[in-house]
């Protein structure tokens, strides 16, 4: 039998049983989540993504997750021109557009900010 569609609130858009598993788990069909926080903050990047929300700023325990490099990689990359630099949102706290992200992660190689 196949399960209703899910909405979630974010921009009520409607979701199949199996994206929410993914949206939901990080993609682990038994449920367990082993970087909790981090998966938290990537689902909800991943929502707003797939939905279209408007712009977000995403934080870089969030860069971190969903490029896979570390910190020291980021910022070497940032200074080569290679990655999109953060955007000042504080006086000590920096974030980055998820779209320049998004741009990066289809085309590594080639990105050129």
């Amino acid at each position: 039998m196949k399960s209703p569609p899910i909405s979630f609130p974010i921009c009520s858009t409607p979701f199949s049983r199996a994206t929410e598993n993914f949206l939901v788990n990080g993609g682990n069909s038994d449920g367990t989540l082993a970087h909790q926080t981090r998966i938290k903050d990537a689902q909800k990047a991943t929502v707003a993504v797939v939905t279209g929300c408007p712009e977000r700023l995403v934080r870089i325990s969030t860069v971190i997750f969903r490029t896979g490099l570390s910190r020291t990689t980021i910022y070497r990359k940032i200074a080569e021109g290679t990655f999109p630099r953060q955007v000042q949102i504080a006086a000590r706290s920096s974030a980055w557009r998820e779209s320049q992200l998004e741009e990066w992660i289809a085309d590594p190689l080639g990105y050129r900010g």
